[in-house]
Order: structure tokens, then sequence, then C-alpha cells
């Protein structure tokens, strides 16, 4: 539903764009392209990710913290049976008009196959046309041509077959069913019917552009479309239609005088125009993934934060533990340990261990993204009877490895509540479809991930997210300066992370350092 609706403002910014730029130029052709531009950004840049350029740019991080916390609602699931939302009556709705409008379109293709099946073929003009019964006026459909040339004379069956001609060459059957499909599917938004029209009419501006171009009169012309306006035209709504409404528009434009050349300067807008909603797009699927509490940050704060709980050893077994006290973080593999540091080596550079990664340069997703996950535990996750008639209620913690094919395995719980409750959390992460790797230089690689999975005896206690479970609150320190929190620094720019614990942390820092210490250098 994410994707519909990005597809769908960007029809609506795009229609406006287009009515105040171009609407009113005689570049028909440019025009014609343009559509079919609109059309394409809106349905492929909501799939255009560009995450990592995002995040690598103050502006466009601050931009997306502000959407998150000022604009993007908060998604729940629940753990607990919960009653239809208005979310579900809202996409039934959706489903219920794409189904009838979907056979509305079924049928009027086959009124038109059956009408080019059941009418005779005769050649006039060196064309094949489909003979109508009288009283139906000219149309074409991709390759076949309808008319009923009795009550023409000859200059105006000739117009009309260049008219029809011209639709069948130029393929303007394609444009039609293109955003036929499209208001079938965006049936609820005005602006998609708005542009559906544009379409048409251009097309037609095109035909009679053609039709003058040979040198037929201009005059003749429009009284003969004035003479054929109440000829029946019923079930041809997607035929391209000699007499199409309204006829005050095509007369107008007809007259109207031609566009200078450098106008067509600003149909290249486009191109800028949908960069910048690229970069919204992602500004917002940035600003999503922070609003269910998944930076890159809180990744490094997770390894850190285990490397901090994990109990203070002596020195010998500290070498020893070191390679798996790593394994918790995030960071790229060709962060440099600092092998000639003897302070301390359980204070080594935190690095991916394993080729198992928390931070990749495109983070593995849920088949359908965010919102389908939020479904997919909402309809999975049963709370136990058992549990739910004792009350037990709070949040179990599931960590878990997403592999190079997008299994899942490594399962395991690090936040307990009750055995119940972490056994119904196992299951229900065990049993996920394939995600989409994560991609790390060009490649597929492991990801570590958490989710929580909270119980509540309320509807709307229940919350998954991809959230970094981090209780530890140690100090921070970058290249020597104490800071409040990790928000704004960015991964690449670290030249090493050093984790100080126990008497170590405090000696040199005080009680500042009792939580552990970060050492982060910057390059």
């Amino acid at each position: 539903m994410i994707y519909l609706l990005k597809v769908n403002v960007i029809l609506m910014l795009l229609f406006g764009f287009y009515r105040l730029m171009v609407g009113r130029d005689t570049f028909f052709g440019w025009r014609r392209w343009m559509l079919w531009s609109i059309y394409m950004v809106a349905l492929l840049l909501p799939m255009i990710h560009i995450e990592p350029w995002v995040v690598s740019h103050r502006a466009t991080v601050s931009a997306a913290s502000a959407y998150a916390e000022t604009v993007m609602p908060a998604m729940m699931v629940y753990s607990t049976p919960a009653e239809a939302t208005w979310g579900d009556v809202i996409r039934w709705i959706w489903i219920s008009g794409v189904l009838v409008l979907s056979l509305r379109f079924l049928w009027q293709v086959v009124s038109i196959w059956r009408l080019a099946v059941s009418t005779r073929v005769q050649r006039i003009g060196g064309q094949a046309v489909h003979v109508l019964a009288k009283g139906n006026g000219p149309f074409s459909f991709f390759g076949w041509i309808f008319v009923d040339p009795s009550p023409l004379t000859e200059d105006q069956l000739a117009e009309v077959l260049s008219h029809e001609g011209t639709h069948v060459r130029q393929l303007h059957s394609v444009d039609v069913l293109l955003s036929e499909v499209m208001t079938v599917i965006c049936w609820f938004n005005p602006f998609v019917w708005l542009l559906k029209s544009e379409v048409r009419i251009n097309l037609e501006y095109l035909a009679d552009e053609h039709v003058l171009a040979e040198g037929n009169a201009r005059k003749s012309y429009q009284y003969h479309l004035l003479g054929l306006a109440c000829s029946n035209m019923k079930g041809r709504q997607l035929a391209n239609n000699f007499n199409v409404l309204p006829l005050k528009k095509r007369i107008a434009m007809m007259n109207k005088r031609r566009t200078r050349e450098i106008g067509k300067g600003k149909y290249l807008l486009l191109i800028p125009l949908a960069a910048a909603m690229a970069v919204v797009s992602n500004i917002e699927t940035v600003a999503r993934t922070l609003r269910t509490e998944v930076p890159v940050i809180s990744r490094v704060a997770e390894g850190a934060s285990a490397a901090l709980r994990t109990p203070v050893m002596a020195p010998a077994q500290n070498l020893a533990k070191s390679a798996e006290t790593a394994r918790a973080v995030a960071v790229p593999a060709d962060t440099a340990v600092r092998k000639n540091d003897v302070a301390s080596e359980s204070a080594k550079t935190v690095s991916q261990a394993d080729g198992v990664f928390a931070v990749v340069e495109k983070m593995p997703q849920f088949p359908g993204g965010t919102v389908k996950m939020m479904e997919y535990f909402k309809s999975n996750v049963n709370y136990p009877a058992e549990a739910r008639q004792k009350g037990t209620t709070g949040r179990v913690v599931v960590q878990f490895v997403i592999n190079e094919d997008g299994s899942i395995s490594d399962s395991r719980v690090v936040r307990s509540i009750d055995p119940q409750l972490d056994a119904e959390a196992l299951r229900v992460v065990n049993a996920m479809p394939a995600w989409e790797p994560g991609i790390q230089n060009g490649k597929a690689v492991k990801v570590k991930y958490n989710v929580p999975v909270a119980f509540g005896v309320g509807p709307r206690q229940s919350a998954t997210s991809a959230k970094a479970d981090v209780e530890v609150r140690p100090l921070i320190v970058v290249d020597g300066k104490e800071v409040a929190d990790m928000n704004g620094l960015k991964p690449e720019n670290f030249k090493s992370i050093k984790v100080l614990k126990g008497d170590e942390a405090v000696k040199l820092y005080g009680e500042k350092g009792r939580n552990g210490v970060f050492l982060i250098a910057t390059k």
C-alpha cells in the first residue's frame, strides 16, 4: 500500500506539472511522450532505492528525522487477536473498485472484439475497414478501423480514414490501454481520471494535426466533426473516436497559433523534478526506518552494548574472547584493527565476524516491506492461553540471521519473558518467508536482525519493529570529546571503535564510565 500511495502522489504532482507547464502547447508529439513519462516515472520511481546517498548527507537525514517525528504515524501490529481496522476496510473498498473496473475494462475489450468479428470487412481507399451499421460513428482500435461510409461524402470519408489511420499507424490504442489500466488501479485518485482525459484528447490533437497536414480544409473538417457529434458511440470508451468530445477544445486547438520552438525546453524540466521526487521518496523510506527505530547508528550501539554486557575476564581470557565479542557489531569489513595497541586487548576495533553484518549498504527487507512484516506478525502471532490467563505481558526480543538466500537461521531469544511467549515468538520468526537479502559491495551477505514481539492483554498493546534492543547507556567519546548519543554519526567515517569496561573504564573516566565507554576515532 505504501508503493500505491507513492504512485498516486507522484501522479498528482506530475499532472499539476503537465497542466501548468505544457498543457496548452501545440507540440502534441512531445506531449504524448510527456504523458508516457509521467506514468513511467510514477510506476518506477518508488522502486528506486538511494537510501545510502540519503543517509550520507546531513540535510537529507535531518529531513528524514523531522518527517518521522512530525508526519509519519507509528505502525503497530498486535500479538493478540485484533478486530478489523479502518485500514482493512479501506483496502477492501479499493479491491472492490479494482474488481468492478477490471470487469468493465474486459467487457469493453470483448465488445470491440465481437464487433470486429461480426462486421463485414471492405477495402476503402486502400484500407481494410469494418463496416458499421447506420448511425454508428467511426472509431479505431489497434489495427481495426470501424466506419459507416453510407452517410459520408467522398471528402468526408477521406478525412475519417486519414484520422483513424493516424491512430492505427501511431499505435494510439497502446496509450489508451495504459491510461485505462492506471485508472483501474488508481480509481480513487481524481487526478488519474483527469490524466486519462489528457491522454485521449492529445491523441485526437495528433490525428487532427495529421488530417490538416494532408491539405484538408480546416473549416470543412471542423463542420464535419460537428456533424458527427451525435453519433452512437455507446460501449466504445476504449476506442479512438473520430468525434471524441469535447469538440470545442479540438476546434480551438486547430485554430491556435503554433507554440514557439523554444518552448520545447520546458519538457526537460521533468528530469530534475523526477530526481527531486526520487530523493523525497527515499527520505520517506529512511524516515520509516527511523520511525521503526532501525537507524544505522543503533546497530553499532547494539554491537558495542553487547560487548559491554560480557563479563570482564582476565587478560588471557580477553584475548581468546575478543573475536566472540566483535560478532555483535555492524561496521564495514575493512575497518582497521589496531594490532599494536596493547593497552587492552578487550578493546579491539569492532568489526563483522564470520561474515555476519548488522549494517550493510542495502539492508535486508521482509517481502513487501515493513507494512507486510507488520501484517505477517499481526496474522500469525497467537497469545498462549495459559499466559493470557496468568496476565503475563511484556516484550520478547528475538535475534536471527538473514542469510545470503534470504532464509532465516540462528534464531534465539535475547530477551525472555515467559517460556510460552518465548516459544511463540520463536515460532513466528522461524516461520517467516525468505527475505530480500542484505547487499554489501554488490553481493548478498548475512545480516543479523532483532525483532521484538510484544504481548499484551489489550488490542493496542502489541507492536513489532526491527528495533535494536539497547539498554546500556555507556559514555560515548568521539575524537576525545564526550557526546550525548550517536545520532548524526556516520559509520563510514569511523576509523576505529574501542570498548572499555569495568575498572579500566572507571579508572580513566570515573563514575561516568561505570556503564562502559565507547572510544570512537573518526577518519
